[in-house]
């Protein structure tokens, strides 16, 4: 092929091979243009050369960076002290029940007042008496029922 053929526009088809930013970037990776080309359709697309497929913008400075990069010192164990003994912690529980028993009998509960109870002689507490009282329910219902008429239904209605 000739650069006459390459170049005569009866055989260029397709889209122009640079329509935005990233196609420039590949054409100047692929060498098929120069740098000044490159800067050039990078400028025309609003693109500074060498920041398209960066991940981060130039001179950006990593959110750590004023941190010390350092382990604390509370990460390590520190020594044991009285405080981690089984007797120590046993005198501790030991006070804290004085304190409290000592505080109930300081300032006892205040219990709210309730109603005497009902004497259970008065209400009929044997089982003898509470039979007789369902007898006697029992006969009050009946009677009033003796007053009432008979229930008619279909088949007994006249």
């Amino acid at each position: 092929m000739t650069k006459e053929a390459e170049l005569d526009e009866r055989f260029s088809f397709g889209p122009p091979p640079i329509q935005t930013a990233e196609d420039a970037v590949m054409a100047f990776l692929r060498k098929e243009i120069s740098e000044d080309e490159f800067r050039t359709a990078c400028g025309k697309y609003g693109v500074i050369p060498g920041t398209l497929f960066k991940r981060t913008g130039p001179n950006v400075e990593r959110v750590d960076a004023a941190y010390e990069v350092d382990i604390p010192e509370d990460i390590y164990e520190a020594a044991k002290s009285e405080e981690d003994t089984l007797e120590y912690r046993q005198k501790q529980l030991k006070e804290k029940e004085e304190t409290r028993e000592q505080a109930l009998r300081d300032n006892p509960p205040v219990r709210p007042e309730v109603a005497a109870a009902t004497p259970v002689h008065e209400v009929g507490g044997t089982a003898h008496d509470v039979d007789r009282k369902t007898e006697e329910i029992r006969k009050s219902e009946a009677k009033e029922n003796e007053k009432l008429p008979n229930a008619q239904t279909a088949s007994t209605k006249k």
